[in-house]
């Protein structure tokens, strides 16, 4: 048998292995210890329990969370003198429960969306969802015109999720 032969039979034979291993589900699959989210996911605040069906949104840095101006206490003009700030978010879980949050602003920054671009404040909320719990930045935005009050975006899934949107 040739050089050529050879190589060609050995690349043959590594075909059929990947293919029967694809086939069989040994290879290209996720861990196991991975969690799989599907298109929603329970999000819950674990200091006060409220509780939302989060969109999941792999496309969308950050997490997104249904918090209108009008439901923040302690925020000062101009707007860029709240970054800093100690603030208290009036936020309403999915049962219509209302509760407060205290944290402080983190940041005002540009938010680009498919109909706009607006400003937008960011928080350090502590969120749950799948077994995995962590203080993550969350934009607060007017979502009452969206089905989901909060998105769950990327800076909290990369690393703690496999993501399957036919879920």
């Amino acid at each position: 048998m040739s050089k050529r032969e050879r190589g060609l039979a050995c690349a043959c034979v590594l075909g059929l292995a990947l293919a029967v291993g694809f086939v069989a589900g040994q290879i290209w699959t996720r861990s196991q210890a991975t969690p799989l989210l599907g298109q929603t996911a329970t999000v819950r605040h674990p200091a006060n329990g409220l509780a939302w069906l989060a969109r999941v949104d792999t496309g969308a840095t950050l997490s997104s969370i249904h918090c209108p101006i009008d439901r923040i206490d302690g925020l000062v003009e101009p707007p860029i003198a709240n970054v800093g700030r100690e603030v208290t978010l009036w936020l309403a879980g999915d049962d219509g429960t209302t509760l407060p949050v205290t944290t402080s602003i983190v940041e005002r920054s540009l938010v680009r969306t498919e109909s706009a671009v607006e400003h937008r404040y960011k928080v350090r909320l502590e969120i749950s969802c799948g077994g995995a719990t962590a203080f993550t930045l969350v934009t607060l935005n007017d979502r009452s015109h969206m089905r989901h009050k909060f998105l769950l975006g990327r800076d909290f899934l990369e690393g703690r999720f496999a993501v399957d949107v036919s879920q």
